[in-house]
Parts: C-alpha cells; structure tokens; sequence
C-alpha cells in the first residue's frame, strides 16, 4: 500500500492552503483483496492562532479499500488572521477490518511542513495577505535572450552567469533542469541602509560611461551583499542602465510573488531563453 500527501498554498495573494491524501492498494491478498478492509480519512490544522476548513472531498466514509483503485481526498483551510502565522496539516488515516477499526499508520502520513500567513508589505505595490510554504526556496530566473536594449536584461543575466562561475561560493547558483542547488543560496535583506552599503562597497569608484549603471552580483538586497557576508567574494561590472533597471524593478515584484521575506533563502537561476530546458547549467 502506498500512501501520499500533498500541501500547497493555493496563492501569494490569499491566504488559503490546500492537503491532498491519495491512498492506493497494490497488492492484496484473501479477505482484504475481496474488499474486507475500508477507511477513514480526515486533515487538521493546527499552529499558531485559528484556521478553518472552508472546503472539502474527502474519500467517502469507510470507504473500501480495493487493489489498483486509488482514493483520494481534499481539504482546504484558510488563515482566520494572517499576521505572521504558522499552520501545519495533521492528516489521519483510520483503517477498519470488516467494520471493526484496526490501527492509525500516523508514520505514514507525518505533518506537513510549516505553511506561513503574513500581511506584511515587503516592497510595494504587493498584496495584503498571502500563505506560502515557509521552508521552500524558490528560484528567480533571469534570461540570456532577453536583449531588448531598453525593456531587456540579458547584461544583467550574462553578469550573473559570470559571477556565479567565478565567485567561490558560487552564490545562489543551481544546475538546469532539476533546479538543484550547486553553490550557496542567497537570503533576502530587507533593511535599506545595509542594501546601500552593498552597494556602495561593490560600485563606488567604479566610474560607468553615459547610459551605463553599475550592477552587484550578490544583490544588494542579499545578506551575501559585497559589505556583509559576501566581502571579498563578489563581482562588479558596468553596463546599460536601462538592462540593470528593469532587473531590479522584475526582481522586486518576484519578491512580492513569492513572498520572499528578511532572510528568506532563495536561488537564481541563468536561462538560454524562456523555455525551461533550455536554461543554462554553469558547471
């Protein structure tokens, strides 16, 4: 028998999250492969303050469990208040023999990880309210083929291909494909004085030519910024302003996306184009 549970939070700008519980008997023998066994499922939330349960299909009440004839169920909750709250989903499983209950496999199903609320702004314009996954580290993507001189930001990708190469740490880089990391992550800083000192460690002096900006890889907005964990492990280069612009506006709203806040861990990942398998692998 093999058991699966799915969480999700359903969007960075609501505060609702899911659980799925599929359940499939592979192999069965005697009464139990004639039907003898049935089951009870259901989901809790539990964690910091309230949420409740505003919809549901859950499998039907004890209901049979037959070999290569999958049962699936659904809940989902939503955060009462969302002022930097933490939820976890408890999902049971409760299985019976002729009628009779048996055994709740709890280590089959074991708690989801910590789904965060918040109503924080973290860089405006940005929604209100939001649930993500806390400990998933999403990957920001930048695009080679993006070379519009005006709307584009292929010189900051190329920049950033560059760095994640040279740097020893490699920061924030992941291979292609899997998204699988291959250097050490970023972690978002929020507070701006220290943003300021990054950048003015990694681009003063640095003299750019009309219609050039200077662009720091570790971001700025990163505690692996040139003036605090990455000194001495960082890279500079000059190039069009209007490319290293837009990166950072298109950077600020992923931010917002995904909900990335003070010290969250993220990745950065360099594409040929705006097609997943081709994006680019710097190993």
């Amino acid at each position: 028998m093999m058991v699966k549970a799915f969480r999700w939070a359903s969007g960075w700008n609501e505060r609702i999250f899911d659980n799925t519980i599929k359940l499939n008997l592979y192999s069965a023998w005697g009464v139990i492969d004639r039907g003898a066994m049935s089951v009870q499922a259901s989901v809790e939330c539990k964690g910091d303050n309230k949420c409740e349960q505003i919809a549901e299909t859950p499998p039907p009440n004890l209901a049979q469990v037959l070999k290569d004839k999958p049962l699936k169920g659904w809940w989902r909750f939503k955060s009462v208040t969302v002022n930097q709250k933490q939820y976890y989903l408890a999902p049971k499983l409760k299985f019976f023999f002729e009628g009779t209950p048996t055994y709740q496999p709890e280590a089959l199903l074991p708690f989801s990880t910590y789904i965060r609320c918040d109503t924080k702004y973290l860089q405006k314009p940005t929604a209100d309210q939001g649930c993500v996954m806390k400990d998933f580290q999403p990957v920001y993507r930048v695009y080679l083929d993006d070379t519009d001189p005006v709307t584009g930001t292929s010189e900051v990708a190329k920049h950033i291909q560059d760095a994640q190469e040279r740097t020893k740490h490699h920061w924030g880089r992941v291979n292609t494909l899997a998204d699988e990391p291959n250097g050490d992550p970023l972690s978002r800083l929020i507070e701006g004085p220290l943003q300021d000192l990054n950048r003015r460690e990694a681009c003063d002096g640095r003299n750019p030519r009309p219609g050039e900006s200077c662009d720091e890889y570790p971001f700025a907005s990163t505690r692996q910024g040139a003036a605090t964990e990455g000194k001495d492990d960082y890279s500079w280069r000059n190039m069009n302003e209007k490319h290293n612009s837009k990166e950072g506006s298109l950077r600020g709203a992923w931010y917002n996306s995904y909900r990335v806040h003070d010290q969250d861990a993220f990745w950065v990942r360099v594409c040929n184009a705006r097609t997943p398998d081709l994006c680019t692998d710097n190993n």
